[in-house]
């Protein structure tokens, strides 16, 4: 097929080789040919100069903004999941800790790694990950996480073939946003318009850190500021009841894999404000081995993702290649 660009933003031609709007991309008054079609229907140049044809664009592989995922959700079918959490609460090591788990087939035997637009944007945020002194890992395990744009959340894909149940093809998107956002959230009601994404969310993550939950220096302290952000989803962003919430106790290999009192506390709160909350222990990168295994709950953290995603419009079509959505206030 003769190639070309599109200057509808929307369209995702370069990518599926399918026009949004009629199919056949020839013809469509947005579709820019390289080069002329003569009468025949084939290039009148064939010999036209590289350098002289537009490029073609690709993402940069770090992380995609919401123009970009716009145009993969047109594409196929994704659900997006918003992570929060405050500072140093281990949200960019727990996605660490899942793709890491995901390209050494460690998913096994529930998924399998299909592939993902954000391999460089994972590999960056893992590097730290692979810098051993003496055979320790480092004090610090993963860059914190800062954007580019201050006001559009990053996002990170990851895609994963389900093979028990329902045997799904499963496009994610997670958000990586830093723990200033969270803060701000608390603090600043007229901040809320970040969290725009979570009308179109398909669930939402919140991590805490088992350590400051478990601590009696801090644990007060860390219930009383969560349980303001929780009021905050429900009464500022009116999260939808129906919507899933996930409490990711992280860093439990620091409390010898006891799940805090103060955990339950958080999550009865969320309840009382009619939220759905569920808790999952995790330990992205255990400082015991031995005791705590490596990614402890990153596995059961998506069996619960998969488990809530409900069935797609119709269950037995290839929705790939449909621009649809799941999730959407009326």
């Amino acid at each position: 097929m003769p190639t070309g660009t599109c200057t509808n933003k929307d369209c995702a031609v370069s990518a599926t080789g399918k026009c949004v709007l009629q199919g056949d991309p020839i013809g469509c008054p947005h579709y820019v040919l390289d080069a002329p079609l003569s009468t025949s229907g084939k290039p009148a140049a064939e010999d036209t100069a590289a350098d002289d044809r537009a490029p073609r664009v690709f993402h940069s592989g770090f992380e995609l903004g919401t123009d970009d995922a716009s145009v993969l959700t047109q594409a196929r079918y994704a659900h997006i999941f918003g992570i929060l959490g405050f500072w140093d609460a281990g949200k960019t090591c727990l996605l660490s800790s899942l793709y890491l788990m995901a390209s050494h087939g460690e998913l096994r035997p529930w998924y399998r790694f299909a592939g993902s637009l954000t391999l460089q944007g994972f590999e960056q945020r893992a590097r730290r990950l692979r810098r051993w002194e003496d055979g320790n890992l480092p004090e610090q395990l993963s860059e914190h996480t800062s954007l580019a744009h201050p006001r559009r959340p990053a996002l990170l894909h990851l895609a994963l073939e389900e093979l028990q149940g329902r045997q799904r093809h499963l496009e994610l998107l997670f958000t990586d946003l830093p723990g200033e956002w969270t803060r701000s959230l608390v603090e600043r009601a007229d901040t809320a318009a970040r969290f725009a994404f979570v009308g179109r969310a398909d669930g939402l993550i919140l991590v805490a850190d088992a350590n400051a939950l478990a601590a009696k220096t801090t644990r007060s302290g860390e219930l009383l500021r969560h349980s303001l952000l929780l009021e905050r989803l429900a009464e500022t962003l009116r999260l939808p009841t129906s919507l899933p919430l996930l409490l990711a106790v992280a860093k439990s290999d620091g409390v010898a894999g006891e799940l805090p009192e103060y955990a339950h506390r958080l999550a009865e709160h969320a309840r009382s404000l009619g939220l759905s909350c569920e808790i999952v222990q995790c330990a992205a990168f255990s400082s015991c081995p031995q005791r705590i295994a490596n990614g402890l709950g990153v596995v059961g953290l998506v069996r619960r993702i998969g488990e809530g995603l409900q069935p797609l419009p119709d269950a037995k079509s290839d929705v790939r290649g449909l621009r649809s959505f799941q999730r959407f206030e009326k």
